[in-house]
């Protein structure tokens, strides 16, 4: 559940010795015990740098920990008034400055942000792609979504527009990431280059994808691979029903299947390499006999 009135709980959290910073959130946090005040200027995540300025009414002792994100896969840089600290850098852990503070102390960090994959469990041909730990959503336009259809008048209409096809990526999945550009002048917004098939994408922050319409997840293809299921990943322009439409459909039972048999079973199971909704409803009818 999202809540996000509860951040500030855990931006900061200090025992007896040591103040935890966990978010990268501008903001102040006020330790009465150590009489110290720690503000947090910072614009992530359209920027990777952080300033942690101390002020304390006399110099206190305590051990400063800085998350080391997981995803930070190129390291963290982390300076005291200017210079690069040596303190033990763990990913997934916490960077500890263990120090005398005096007012007006700085802490400048830079965690530089990359593109990767997160793969679907047991999928691994289906992925997510993030730049550090934004999660980025494939731009799919907003043709025909007017005010009324997005929100109401009461309830959104339904099988009223056409979803469009989604792109797949294509190429070898070790180089993929090297076919997505960021776009100058426009923070965490990437563009593919030859990579998407039918046709390139735009890539924006999933938090900031809200009046279009948009995908998180990707299925990945080798070049003759993509050969094969092009056709069937484009299904989306040629064969689209309502979204709402139950389909009916009968399937005969073959006579040598039933002659002298007083029970059958019946499996229903999508084709090899395709996939299908759910079944909402099955019965057996009787054909009169001939």
């Amino acid at each position: 559940m999202e809540n996000h009135a509860k951040y500030p709980d855990s931006i900061y959290v200090h025992d007896d010795a040591s103040l935890y910073v966990n978010l990268f959130i501008a903001s102040a946090v006020r330790w009465r015990e150590k009489a110290a005040v720690v503000r947090q200027e910072t614009r992530f995540p359209d920027s990777d740098t952080m300033r942690l300025t101390v002020r304390v009414e006399h110099p206190v002792r305590f051990m400063l920990k800085v998350r080391y994100p997981g995803w930070a896969a190129s390291g963290m840089d982390v300076r005291v008034n200017g210079r690069e600290t040596t303190a033990a850098r763990l990913s997934g852990a916490y960077v500890a400055i263990d120090r005398e503070w005096r007012d007006g102390d700085l802490i400048d960090l830079r965690i530089p942000m990359h593109l990767r994959f997160e793969f679907l469990p047991g999928e691994p041909a289906v992925a997510a792609v993030l730049y550090g730990p934004i999660v980025l959503a494939g731009d799919l336009g907003s043709d025909g979504l007017t005010p009324s259809v997005r929100y109401g008048p009461s309830v959104p209409p339904l099988g009223k527009l056409r979803t469009p096809a989604i792109p797949a990526f294509v190429g070898d999945p070790a180089r993929m990431l090297g076919s997505i550009e960021s776009v100058p002048g426009r923070p965490l917004t990437f563009r593919t280059k030859g990579l998407a098939q039918p046709h390139d994408v735009t890539l924006v922050p999933f938090f900031r994808a809200s009046d279009q319409r948009y995908t998180v997840y990707w299925k990945l293809f080798a070049p003759a691979q993509w050969a094969e299921r092009k056709a069937e990943v484009a299904a989306p322009e040629t064969m689209y029903h309502d979204p709402t439409e139950v389909f009916d459909i009968t399937y005969a039972m073959p006579e040598g299947l039933l002659k002298g048999r007083s029970r059958v079973a019946m499996k229903f199971q999508a084709a090899a390499g395709a996939s299908t909704g759910g079944v909402f409803d099955v019965r057996t009818v009787k054909t009169p006999a001939r």
